[in-house]
């Protein structure tokens, strides 16, 4: 292993474990600012929360399905012939 590789592999850590500090301390501090570290629940719920699919939603997955299932056999029918 070169040293400019050891260099440039120290140099990313460093980065990434700044970028995690950043965050904790930005976690500690508002935790300390408001009380609340409900809010990271709150906000993890949120973001993944499952709603139904409008009608139009819906009818554009299924024509997407259809398109994608007509390109692979459209490619796989251009392979054998």
């Amino acid at each position: 292993m070169s040293i400019q590789l050891r260099f440039v592999l120290t140099y990313i850590s460093i980065v990434f474990v700044f970028i995690i500090l950043l965050f904790l301390s930005g976690f500690l501090i508002f935790f300390s600012i408001t009380g609340d570290a409900d809010f990271v629940r709150k906000l993890y719920s949120h973001s993944y929360e499952y709603k139904l699919l409008t009608p139009e939603e819906e009818n554009a997955f299924l024509d997407l399905k259809l398109l994608s299932r007509k390109k692979t056999r459209t490619a796989a029918a251009a392979e054998d012939g």
